[in-house]
């Protein structure tokens, strides 16, 4: 077990009630190629039938980073969004963790019926996420005149990029649009060709070059 998944073991178990998992690290050997190649065609139904995809994003950073950028999206949720422009410096430091770079996660959180964004303690549903980045990515100009403008562009200069032109506002917009689904979170037809995949991702990180395609194949 690597240290990013005990760290992530740590902060969701219960001490009330017991929790099943399902962690591709420990569920597949991933040192046999003949196994993993059996287990990619039931990761979309894997992830489709979980109760939640946790989408672990790392421990806190030591300063509150969780909360404040959680706390920042349910402002933007509840339309707090003027007071808030200013803040987008807090999303954008959750969105440039590397979860946001890889490749694999798009299945996962495409398939899932129900999805919460994790960091350290604090988490916030998939639903409420994707909306900010919405939101944000709908209102970029106002938000980039007032955040270069304000002291903490200086502190962050890059927060815009994170979620502007990285991988938080992609993987909102291919995760919203490649399936169809029906009631349940049932899917009933796939809707971009694996062309269409591979470059709508060409961004992502895989380990494996092979993973370009292995990784997207269950979308297609």
């Amino acid at each position: 077990v690597r240290s990013n998944l005990l760290s992530a073991l740590k902060h969701l178990r219960s001490k009330t009630r017991d929790l099943w998992f399902w962690i591709d690290a420990v569920c597949i050997n991933q040192q046999d190629n003949f196994e993993k190649a059996s287990q990619l065609a039931q990761l979309l139904s894997i992830y489709s039938k979980a109760f939640n995809v946790c989408i672990w994003l790392g421990p806190d950073d030591g300063e509150g980073l969780g909360y404040r950028a959680l706390h920042f999206i349910a402002n933007i949720i509840n339309l707090k969004f003027l007071d808030q422009t200013v803040k987008v410096n807090h999303l954008g430091e959750v969105a440039a963790r590397s979860w946001f770079q890889r490749r694999w996660v798009l299945q996962e959180v495409a398939a899932s019926r129900a999805a919460s964004v994790q960091c350290g303690n604090h988490s916030v549903n998939w639903v409420d996420f994707a909306d900010a980045v919405q939101l944000l990515m709908a209102k970029i100009d106002h938000i980039r005149a007032a955040y270069s403008s304000s002291t903490l562009f200086k502190q962050d200069p890059d927060a815009l990029t994170h979620v502007e032109s990285t991988g938080a506002n992609v993987i909102v917009d291919m995760t919203n649009n490649v399936l169809h689904k029906g009631r349940g979170g049932l899917i009933l037809d796939r809707l971009w060709t694996i062309e269409t995949l591979v470059m709508a991702s060409v961004a992502f990180d895989v380990s494996d070059p092979r993973d370009t395609i292995y990784a997207l194949l269950p979308l297609a």
